[in-house]
């Protein structure tokens, strides 16, 4: 079964996701911002885009958002917080830990190669990667680590792996190795294959938790 390059992932679209929480008027900056660098890309959003967007003032902006740095980091929140639902979703689908992880590694990786996630990630300046991989990267593995933990956890009481694994060591690892299979290429295998990823990674993914 090969990825299909071309289907859409809904949770890039702001129009098809808005459950964010807070006051309607940082819903409305953020909604408005993410449409903004879906049309124009990182680099070259701003928040003049976002005042023309919404019709609200540059100080009303500025009241939720201190400078476009910050607005930038809300915008990534939010779709991040996007993710995580969707692929939490997409792994329920499956009732083993194993092709619950190979789910996770698939769908991560299909979804850096869409067009709307290069218009989110694939143009970033030096300082944007640094917000989001660097500054931010520990947030970013704590927030994988409460989605995969559930799993490892329910995997352990069926008997799958061991029931004393370290859950929260089980699920950072976990989030790492997704990480690493959505940024780098296959070389001992097609990664744009469900089926190759999955005979992959069947015989090492879950060896250190039996």
């Amino acid at each position: 079964m090969t990825l299909n390059r071309r289907e859409p992932f809904r949770f890039l679209d702001p129009d098809a996701t808005l459950e964010i929480s807070g006051a309607t008027k940082n819903a409305e900056i953020i909604l408005n911002s993410a449409r903004t660098i879906l049309l124009r890309g990182v680099p070259k959003f701003s928040v003049a885009d976002v005042v023309r967007m919404t019709g609200l003032s540059r100080a009303t902006i500025y009241n939720y958002f201190g400078d476009r740095d910050a607005l930038l980091a809300a915008v990534i929140q939010w779709a991040v917080d996007c993710y995580h639902r969707e692929i939490t979703h997409a792994m329920r689908r499956h009732t083993t830990l194993l092709e619950q992880a190979v789910e996770a590694i698939v769908f991560t990786r299909q979804w850096r190669i869409t067009e709307e996630a290069v218009r989110w990630g694939g143009f970033l300046s030096d300082a944007e990667r640094a917000l989001l991989f660097t500054r931010d990267a520990r947030v970013r593995l704590e927030e994988g680590i409460r989605t995969f933990s559930p799993f490892i956890r329910e995997a352990g009481d069926r008997g799958e792996i061991r029931q004393n694994v370290n859950v929260e060591h089980a699920a950072e690892w976990l989030a790492r190795i997704v990480g690493s299979f959505a940024a780098q290429p296959g070389v001992g295998f097609d990664h744009d294959s469900l089926d190759s990823v999955r005979d992959f990674v069947r015989p090492f993914i879950l060896d250190g938790m039996r």
